[in-house]
C-alpha cells in the first residue's frame, strides 16, 4: 500500500495517524488504520421525499451504493441553501449549511457518474443563469453605445457626465477549477454561496498554494476558515484592491479512490 504517488503533504499524513517513511511511502498499517470499521449505512429514510427517490433509483441504476449518490447531494443542498437559513442551536450558537463531503471508494465504484447526477441540478441552474447572464449584458453594451453618446452631448454642453450604467454580474451555483482569490470573487458576487466540485480530492489538496511563490500560501488556511464560517482579507501587493468576503459561503464536494475516480 502506497500513496506516494499522490504527493499527500506528510503533515497531512501525520493528522490522521498515518507515518510517512523516508522515502514518500507509507510505513505498515499503524493501529488507527487497523479499527477502522466497515461504514455505516447511509440513512437514506432521512432525507426529503424527493431527494431519497433520487438516490434510491440513482443507485440502482448505476449500481451503487447510495453513500456515492446521497454524500455529494447534500453538499449540493447545502449551497442552496447557503445563507438564505440558518439552524440556531442556542441563542449565540448559529449555523450554516455549509457541508464539507468527500467519497472514498475504490476504483471503479461508480464515485464520479454517481457525483454526477448528485450535481446535475446545479449545473444545469447554472447554465441557465450563464445564459441569463448573455441576454442581460448585450442590453448592457446597448445601454454603453447610449451612455457614450450621452456622454458627448453633455460635455457639449457643459455638463457633468451621466452616470454610466451598471455592469450584469454573472450569478454562480458551483466552480470546479478555482483559486482562492478567484472564489472569494465569485462568493463576493454570490453571497448566498456556491458549491465547490473537485472529482479528485488529491488535485484539490495538491492544488492549494500552487500559484504562490514557493508553494507558500494560506489556501488551506482559507478552508477551514471557510468551515468555521470566518471572514477572509487579502491585502496583499498584485491583489485589485483589498479582497474580503465577511463568510465564505461554499460548500464543498470531492470524489476519491484508490487510484482515481471511477
Amino acid at each position: 500500500m502506497s500513496w506516494a504517488r499522490h504527493d499527500i503533504p506528510p503533515e497531512m499524513l501525520r493528522e490522521v495517524g498515518i507515518e510517512p517513511e523516508t522515502n514518500g511511502a507509507l510505513s505498515p498499517l499503524t493501529p488507527l488504520l487497523r479499527e477502522i470499521l466497515e461504514a455505516a449505512p447511509f440513512p437514506v429514510d432521512a432525507l426529503p421525499g424527493s431527494c431519497r427517490r433520487l438516490v434510491a433509483e440513482a443507485a440502482a441504476a448505476l449500481e451503487c451504493p447510495p453513500d456515492l449518490v446521497a454524500l455529494p447531494m447534500l453538499a449540493t443542498l447545502g449551497s442552496a441553501i447557503g445563507d438564505a437559513r440558518w439552524a440556531q442551536l442556542k441563542e449565540s450558537w448559529k449555523e450554516r449549511a455549509n457541508i464539507y463531503a468527500a467519497v472514498i471508494s475504490n476504483p471503479g465504484a461508480k464515485k464520479t457518474p454517481a457525483a454526477g447526477i448528485a450535481t446535475e441540478p446545479a449545473e444545469r441552474k447554472q447554465i441557465e443563469m450563464r445564459n441569463e447572464y448573455r441576454k442581460k449584458y448585450r442590453e448592457y453594451e446597448r445601454s454603453m453605445l447610449e451612455y457614450d453618446k450621452d456622454k458627448r452631448e453633455c460635455r457639449k454642453n457643459g455638463m457633468a457626465d451621466p452616470l454610466p450604467p451598471s455592469p450584469p454580474v454573472m450569478e454562480r451555483t458551483y466552480v470546479d477549477d478555482t483559486t482562492v482569490e478567484a472564489l472569494v470573487l465569485v462568493l463576493r458576487d454570490n453571497p448566498r454561496g456556491v458549491v465547490v466540485i473537485k472529482d479528485e480530492l488529491t488535485g484539490w489538496i495538491k492544488a492549494m498554494d500552487q500559484y504562490k511563490a514557493g508553494g507558500k500560501g494560506a489556501d488551506r488556511q482559507f478552508y477551514l476558515s471557510g468551515w468555521s464560517r470566518k471572514s477572509y482579507v487579502n491585502d496583499r501587493k498584485g491583489a485589485q484592491g483589498t479582497l474580503r468576503q465577511d463568510a465564505t459561503g461554499s460548500s464543498r464536494e470531492a470524489d476519491e479512490g484508490d487510484g482515481g475516480s471511477g
